[in-house]
Order: structure tokens, then C-alpha cells, then sequence
């Protein structure tokens, strides 16, 4: 929630102050405005990613973290276990991996072939890319994954969704889960952002990705000890560039 308010009173501030002139802004993880310097420097770092944002009155360009971790707590876990025990009968007893999918593909409209989308930064940022890919290729991408954690035994595989779109569900051969109320984008989300993997260990640690991670890497965060290595290592990083930062952020850790 404390996202979304500073998400619609950023833009609000902007909507006031480019009523006549449209000026490119940068902002951090906070919603903090920010130098094209620094805002170049933490996308260096390779904690981020960011997302532009743009209309006929506000322009701004908004950091993102491409991973972190956090900690919902034992007794948010314990809810969230009794609450998707009751609806959807999930295994409490292991490491829920949920990769979770705001929108399901518009069947109708995807493409028959797989072809690469090249995004030039403009910048000394290397440029990035994104697959464009077919229904056929999805799907098997879905196969591929749900092998994966079947030889798991500590862990196991939920695919969410936020809208269904008309993807045909009821014939997949996966089996989906309807995020109800949108929950686990209120707990993880934040109501603003919402990313693409999620780890909850049984304790309430969690680890999130705005991108699917390699199968090795998944199984290192599956296991408690690894995963508070990778975790620590990760949050000296994140101070290590705060404290080096041109223009002061907030100092505390993500939410």
C-alpha cells in the first residue's frame, strides 16, 4: 500500500509541475527522484531493471530490482497456509515456488514463430532483449518447468494467475491457480509492482524475480542454508551502492 500511494502521488506531482513542459524524470526503488547519473550508476550495478512510463503530461523513467529477499513472518505464513490449504489443498509441508503470471497470453493474438525484440537503452547500458514467443512455445516452456520440480522433493511448483484472458485453462496440462482477491499481489506486490517468481520457505522468508531464474539457481535458494548465504550476500550489495550513491535514498531495506 505504501507503494501505491507514493506511486500516485509521484505521478500526481508530475501531472502538477509538466502541465506545459514534459520533462524526463528519474526515480529510484523508492519513488525518489533522482540524477541521470546515479540512475545510470545503479543500473551499472545490475540490482535493476527499469520501467519507462510515459503519456502526453508525465514522463519518468522508475528503477526496479530485479531480485531481493524479505521476510513475511511465521504467523503470515501460517495464514497464508491455512487460507491456500482450504481453497486450493497446497502442500504447508514444502518450499512453495509460485510463478506468477499477472495475465495469461491472449491466445488469438500471439505470433506462430518465436522471434527476438531488441531494446536499445541509448545509453553505455548494454541494450536488452526479449523472445517473443508462440502459444506452442509457452506451453512447452510449461511442461518443461513442472518436470523440473517433480524430481524435487522439498519443494513444489504453483502457477498463479490475475486474469485468465481467453487462455483455454481447462485444457492445460498444468495445473493453474486464480490469485483471489489478488492476495499474493497485496502481500508481495505491494499493489504496485509484482514479480514473475516467487520462493516462500516454510518459515516466511521469500525471494522474488522479475524473470524466471535458472534451474540452478532455484535449487540453491531451496535449500534454507544457501538460501541465507545468497541473501546476505545480496543485501551487502544493496547497502554497498546506497552508501556509494551521489544522491542520498532511503536507507532502509525493500519492503
Amino acid at each position: 500500500m505504501k507503494k501505491l500511494l507514493f506511486f500516485v502521488f509521484f505521478s500526481l506531482s508530475i501531472l502538477g509541475g509538466t502541465a506545459q513542459t514534459k520533462k524526463l524524470t528519474y526515480v529510484d526503488e523508492n519513488y525518489k527522484e533522482i540524477s541521470s547519473a546515479e540512475f545510470e550508476r545503479r543500473l551499472e550495478s545490475k540490482l535493476f531493471y527499469y520501467t519507462h512510463y510515459t503519456s502526453d503530461t508525465i514522463d519518468y523513467k522508475k528503477l526496479k530490482f530485479r531480485e531481493f529477499f524479505g521476510d513475511i513472518g511465521f504467523e503470515k505464513k501460517k495464514q497464508l497456509n491455512k487460507f491456500f490449504k482450504k481453497k486450493y489443498k497446497l502442500d504447508t509441508s514444502k518450499i512453495w515456488v509460485i510463478h506468477y503470471y499477472d495475465s495469461l497470453p491472449v491466445v488469438k493474438n500471439m505470433v506462430k514463430k518465436n522471434y527476438v525484440v531488441i531494446n536499445k537503452t541509448g545509453s553505455k547500458i548494454p541494450s536488452s532483449f526479449r523472445s517473443i514467443g508462440s502459444f506452442k512455445h509457452f506451453k512447452s516452456g510449461l511442461r518443461k518447468m513442472k518436470e523440473r520440480y517433480w524430481r524435487i522433493k522439498n519443494a513444489e511448483l504453483y502457477n498463479f494467475y490475475n486474469r485468465e484472458n481467453d487462455y483455454p485453462i481447462s485444457k492445460s496440462q498444468v495445473k493453474w491457480y486464480k490469485d483471489e482477491n489478488l492476495l499474493l499481489q497485496k502481500i508481495f506486490g505491494k499493489g504496485v509492482d509484482m514479480y514473475s517468481i516467487i520462493i516462500l520457505h516454510k518459515n516466511g522468508n521469500f525471494y522474488f524475480s522479475s524473470t524466471v531464474r535458472p534451474s540452478t539457481t532455484e535449487k540453491l535458494l531451496l535449500d534454507p542454508q544457501m538460501f541465507r548465504k545468497v541473501q546476505r550476500s545480496w543485501y551487502e550489495r544493496y547497502e554497498k551502492l546506497k552508501t556509494n550513491a551521489s544522491v542520498p535514498s532511503e536507507s532502509h531495506k525493500p519492503e
